[in-house]
Formats: structure tokens, C-alpha cells, sequence
């Protein structure tokens, strides 16, 4: 496979606080951004401007990319795909990962890919209100590596020497060279969507459903605070993937590598440059997830242009059979694999203070680890108090959003 038109973003240092949170009484929770246009004529004008620049200038028109070329974006493998990509994961790495620790793995490539498709969520004719991740398989350097494996579990052993490893020393992401592995797992690309989208006939070992779009790759050696990505997938370190999976690591770096998925380019120059943003910046002042180091979510500008190029890519004639999809019935967002509260909190209560004792402390983090962990008999006074998140359900990002309010307080 031709993987020469790797792009990088290397993401800077995480921003010491993920949001601001006062230690008073909480106001009403608030839902994640939804589309808030219907169409493209809905779209704000300094909205329509800058994205009329990135598409000109940035996507087709760019000398060294034709980033939504090709019919493999993710756009394309959710239509295709009925709402769901199907994810292998390539273990380039020699620590250990649990059975739990691969389920939560699907719960975060879940929630980060729903935050992109929150930005299309009820826009023009896109069909999904809530998309689907599913991984399909595990390619490891070491089976023994994989924990308490499942009969269920689709597990590659072949490896190969690294295409990765030069690029990231070469590149400057490398944390330690010598831990980069010289052999990574192998794929099996006769199931790959990416290798074989454009062969109508090719059958996937007999049915698509055998497919996966993407893959995830975790690697030794490499820095957490940066990765690459394209259609094919992201690439990660191992550090980073294990923090994304504990809850000790912000999304933001995979939220920008899924971006790339999309087809959306980094933004590295100055305003107005062949490799940078637009002319007069972002409108909103956020900038953009795309930009690496100066957002830490998903901002306005990246939600209009998700649908802008939404808008542009449907108008492609034959690149989408919108009649060919199957809404499925609506379903119950994934969830951690815990029994989730079923009590209502008191009317009043402390963001981050579960154990309803007035006070944010580390017995609140404790109480939280250890119902997460689905320990026998935890018990939670409050268990909104414990959506930071404020997504209506409890995981591993409000633990360290909790762990880091308790710092900060």
C-alpha cells in the first residue's frame, strides 16, 4: 500500500486545564453541539468565506494533496458502511493490554468519531443521528501481549519490518528511538476498504461485513503528544492510546487524526499561506482541531466545515447511493461495561463531589475509580455530580476530568 502521503501533526503540549470548572453548585447540563443549520444556505457568511479559501486552496487545489479525492473518507465508509467503520488495531508496541482495556478502546474510538458526527447530526441529507465504531481485529507483535483473549476475538500474528519507524525519527516524534520497534504487525489487506474501495466486485472474503476501514496503531518509542493520520487510519503512541483508554489523556489528538479521515488538512502556516489558515483566521476564535496545538476540541469553524464539505462532496454525482442506506433503529449510545446509576441525584449538588460530603477530595476520585472498576457494593450519592463531561453517563474521561479539578481546586 502506498503510504507516502503520510501527513503529520504533531500536537503540542496539553493545555494544563481541559475546562473550567467552578466548585459551586451545578448549573443545568448542557448537550453536545448539534448541526445547526439545515443546509448550506444556513451557513453563516464568514463561515461560507473561510471554507470557500480551505477548499479551494487547501484541499483541491493544493499542489501536494487531493485530500477527498478518493472515495475512502470517512464520509464514504459510514455511508457505505450503513453508520458504522469497522476498526483493526495494529499493537505495534510490547506492553500489555487487558480484555477490559481493549472494550474501553472501542467505547473511545466510539465517543471521539460521534463528536465529528455530532457537527452533521440533522444537516441536509445525512442519514445518522449516532454513527458506530467496531473493532474487527487485533494485529499484534506478540499475541502474549493480548490478555485474557476472547474466543470472539480476531487476532493477526505476521509482521513486517516498520514503515513507521524513520518517519517518526526523521520527523522529530520520537520519544525514544531505540523503543520504536524495527518490525510492525502486518495487515490483512485483502479485508482492507481503503486498499480495494475502488474494485466494486471485490468480495472481502466473501461479504462485506468482513471489512474493516481504518486502522489504529499504537507504537513504542513515539511522543504522546502527536501523531499522523490519513484515510487508512491514525497512528499513536502505545502511551497515548493506554491514556486515552485510563482516562488520563485528553481526545484531541485523536479527534485531529480521525479529522484527516474526513479529509480535512493541518493548518501549519500563517494566515493566508499554501499550508496555513484563512485569510483574516477562523472566524469564532477558536480556530481549529486541525491546527495543531491551538484548539484542544472540536471548535465551530471544524463543525460548519464538516458540513460544508458534506454539502460539497453529496453534490459529487455517483460518489454517494444515499438510497442504499439502511438507518438502523435508534440505539443507546455505548457504554462503559458497568452497571450504569439508576438513582436521580439530590436537587443539590458539587460538580466533581459524588460522595455528596460538601467537598471535592480524593476519596471522590476513589469512589469513582471503584465503580468504574464495577467493584461489589460502591454506592454513589450523587452520581451526576460526576459528569463532567456532562453526557449523561460515567467513564473514564470524568475520572480525569475529576482528577484534574481536584488538582486545580
Amino acid at each position: 500500500m502506498n503510504r507516502t502521503k503520510i501527513k503529520k501533526a504533531i500536537c503540542g503540549i496539553l493545555a494544563s486545564v481541559m475546562c473550567s470548572i467552578a466548585l459551586t453548585p451545578s448549573v443545568p447540563f448542557t448537550t453536545p453541539c448539534k448541526a445547526a443549520a439545515d443546509s448550506y444556505a444556513d451557513i453563516p457568511s464568514e463561515y461560507v468565506s473561510a471554507c470557500d479559501w480551505v477548499w479551494d486552496n487547501r484541499i483541491y487545489d493544493d499542489a501536494h494533496e487531493d485530500w477527498m479525492k478518493d472515495y475512502a473518507t470517512i464520509y464514504d465508509q459510514l455511508i457505505a458502511g450503513n453508520g458504522t467503520v469497522q476498526y483493526l488495531i495494529r499493537w505495534d508496541s510490547y506492553q500489555t493490554i487487558t480484555y477490559e482495556q481493549r472494550q474501553r478502546l472501542e467505547l473511545v474510538l466510539n465517543e471521539a468519531l460521534n463528536k465529528w458526527n455530532d457537527c452533521l447530526e440533522g444537516y441536509e441529507n445525512w442519514p445518522f443521528d449516532d454513527v458506530k465504531v467496531k473493532i474487527v481485529g487485533w494485529s499484534v507483535l506478540d499475541r502474549n501481549c493480548l490478555q485474557d483473549i476472547h474466543a470472539d476475538e480476531v487476532i493477526y500474528t505476521d509482521t513486517m519490518n516498520s514503515t513507521m519507524r524513520e518517519d517518526i525519527i526523521s520527523s522529530g516524534m520520537a520519544a525514544d528511538a531505540a523503543k520504536i520497534p524495527t518490525i510492525e504487525p502486518s495487515e490483512p489487506t485483502d479485508i482492507s476498504r481503503y486498499v480495494h474501495w475502488s474494485d466494486k466486485s471485490w468480495s472481502y472474503n466473501g461479504s462485506y461485513d468482513n471489512r474493516y476501514d481504518m486502522f489504529l496503531e499504537g507504537i513504542d518509542g513515539m511522543i504522546d503528544q502527536g501523531g499522523f493520520g490519513w484515510h487508512y487510519g491514525q497512528y499513536l503512541s502505545a502511551d497515548a492510546i493506554l491514556g486515552l483508554i485510563n482516562g488520563t489523556a485528553s481526545q484531541h489528538i485523536l479527534l485531529h487524526e480521525m479529522g484527516h479521515g474526513f479529509g480535512f488538512p493541518d493548518y501549519y502556516g500563517g494566515i493566508g499561506e499554501s499550508d496555513g489558515i484563512p485569510p483574516g483566521d477562523f472566524p469564532g476564535g477558536e480556530g481549529s482541531v486541525m491546527e495543531a496545538g491551538r484548539a484542544f476540541q472540536i471548535t465551530s469553524f471544524d463543525r460548519w466545515f464538516a458540513r460544508y464539505a458534506w454539502s460539497k462532496l453529496s453534490a459529487q454525482e455517483g460518489r454517494f447511493d444515499l438510497s442504499a442506506v439502511t438507518v438502523p433503529e435508534p440505539t443507546e449510545p455505548p457504554t462503559e461495561p458497568t452497571t450504569q446509576p439508576d438513582e436521580e441525584p439530590t436537587s443539590g449538588y458539587y460538580l466533581g463531589d459524588i460522595n455528596s460530603d460538601g467537598q471535592i477530595t480524593v476519596a471522590d476520585v476513589v469512589l469513582l475509580q471503584k465503580w468504574l472498576l464495577a467493584v461489589p457494593k460502591t454506592h454513589l450519592a450523587d452520581w451526576k455530580a460526576g459528569d463532567l463531561c456532562a453526557d449523561e453517563r460515567l467513564n473514564f474521561l470524568d475520572l480525569a476530568m475529576m482528577k484534574r479539578l481536584l488538582i486545580n481546586s
